[in-house]
C-alpha cells in the first residue's frame, strides 16, 4: 500500500446533521428509484454506478454515530463526479436522439429514459450539497467543542452526542495538584538551511 493506514477519528455529528439525516435518507430512496429506472431502460452501467453511490450514501448514515461526517464528504465528491458524467450523457443523448425532450411521438419508455437522464444529475447534485452542508456543520461544531475538551478533561464528545456532556472519569492529576495551564513557547527559533 502506498499510503499509511491512518484511521481518522470520526467527528461527532452536529444537531443540524442529525436533523438532516431523514432528508438525506429520503434522497437515498430517490437514488434507489433511479437505480431501478435505469435498469428498466437498460442502462446497466449507469445503474451499477448509482448503486455504488447508494452504498456509499448508506455508509454516511450507518456507523459509530448516526451520521458519519467523513463519509459525507466522500459521498459529496462522488456525487458531483457522477453528476458531471450524467450531464455529459444527457447532452450526448439529446444530440443524437430523434426525439426532443418529452416529445409526444415518443413511447413511454423513451419518456422514462429522458426523465431519468434529466432528473438524475439534479438529484445527485442536491444530495451532494446536502452531504457537504452536513460535513461542514459537523466540522464547525467540532471546532466549537474543541475548547471544551481542553478546558475540561472529563468532557466527552461522545457523551455530548448522547446528551450527557461529561463522563464520570475525573481529570488525572499528579499528587492532587490541579492541571497546569498551557504555556506558550519561550525558546529561540532556528532556521534550517543556508544562511545568505
Amino acid at each position: 500500500m502506498l499510503l499509511p493506514d491512518v484511521a481518522l477519528p470520526e467527528v461527532v455529528p452536529s444537531d443540524y446533521a442529525l436533523r438532516m439525516r431523514p432528508v438525506f435518507m429520503g434522497m437515498l430512496w430517490v437514488i434507489m428509484l433511479f437505480v431501478l429506472a435505469k435498469l428498466v431502460v437498460h442502462d446497466f452501467l449507469g445503474a451499477s454506478s448509482l448503486l455504488l453511490i447508494l452504498l456509499m450514501g448508506l455508509s454516511v448514515v450507518f456507523g459509530q454515530y448516526a451520521v458519519n461526517c467523513s463519509a459525507a464528504l466522500l459521498f459529496c465528491a462522488v456525487c458531483v463526479i457522477s453528476a458531471a458524467f450524467d450531464i455529459t450523457s444527457v447532452i450526448l443523448y439529446f444530440h443524437v436522439s430523434k426525439y426532443r425532450l418529452f416529445d409526444a411521438r415518443a413511447s413511454h419508455l423513451v419518456w422514462m429514459a429522458q426523465a431519468t437522464l434529466v432528473f438524475c444529475p439534479a438529484v445527485l447534485l442536491a444530495a451532494a450539497m446536502l452531504a457537504y452542508s452536513m460535513y461542514v456543520d459537523c466540522q464547525v461544531s467540532a471546532e466549537e467543542r474543541a475548547p471544551m475538551r481542553q478546558a475540561f478533561p472529563g468532557y466527552s464528545e461522545e457523551g455530548q452526542a448522547r446528551g450527557r456532556g461529561f463522563q464520570a472519569s475525573a481529570p488525572r492529576t499528579q499528587a492532587g495538584r490541579p492541571p497546569s495551564p498551557a504555556k506558550p513557547f519561550q525558546g529561540v527559533g532556528r532556521k534550517l538551511g543556508f544562511n545568505f
